[in-house]
């Protein structure tokens, strides 16, 4: 009898575990389910976000090349100028030359100080120390012009010197504008 007594009240725990058990295993499931939800909900209003935000970056960047483009393109414009001015100025010393190339140097060192966080920083060092040295390409030419005007005699080697330095500064300055649009170019996209 006392096994009878301890056989049933085992078979009743046992069936009253697994009763328990799988009301456990319900309740947990349950559970599980509604945390999947919420971190699934949780991870949906995440992806939202980032898209919001990828969408506002992008929005931002196409604003930034937009800025960047006519940027560039200002600037090839005024070293454009520039460069022909120098040209002109190269061809014929007139006092008209001289004065439209120093308003072109004028302009490019307004631009070139105004635009400093757009330009790959070593051309725009080279190109500051090169409108520098276009600052005493202009003095020449004007000490040049003078000399002519004056019809005076001077130091031919001087002269001399002088031009060849000129020259020098002004084949610098177009190697150093081509490289710049070769190296903005591969920037904004153009080969």
């Amino acid at each position: 009898m006392v096994s009878e007594n301890l056989s049933q009240i085992l078979i009743a725990s046992g069936g009253a575990f697994v009763v328990c058990a799988a009301i456990f295993a319900s309740l947990w499931k349950l559970a599980m389910d509604a945390t999947l939800e919420k971190f699934k909900c949780s991870q949906a209003e995440a992806i939202e976000r980032l898209k919001i935000d990828l969408a506002q970056s992008i929005a931002r960047a196409a604003r930034l090349e937009d800025a960047q483009f006519g940027a560039y393109r200002e600037i090839f414009e005024v070293l454009s100028d520039l460069r022909l001015s120098a040209d002109r100025l190269w061809d014929l010393v007139t006092q008209r030359n001289v004065n439209e190339f120093g308003r072109h140097l004028e302009a490019v060192r307004k631009m070139l100080y105004g635009k400093e966080l757009i330009l790959p920083q070593p051309q725009l060092g080279k190109l500051q120390e090169l409108i520098n040295q276009f600052e005493e390409f202009y003095k020449g030419k004007q000490g040049l012009l003078e000399i002519y005007e004056s019809n005076r005699s001077s130091d031919s080697d001087s002269i001399a010197r002088l031009i060849a330095h000129n020259k020098s500064v002004r084949d610098e300055f177009n190697v150093t504008v081509t490289e710049l649009k070769h190296i903005i170019g591969n920037q904004i996209g153009n080969p």
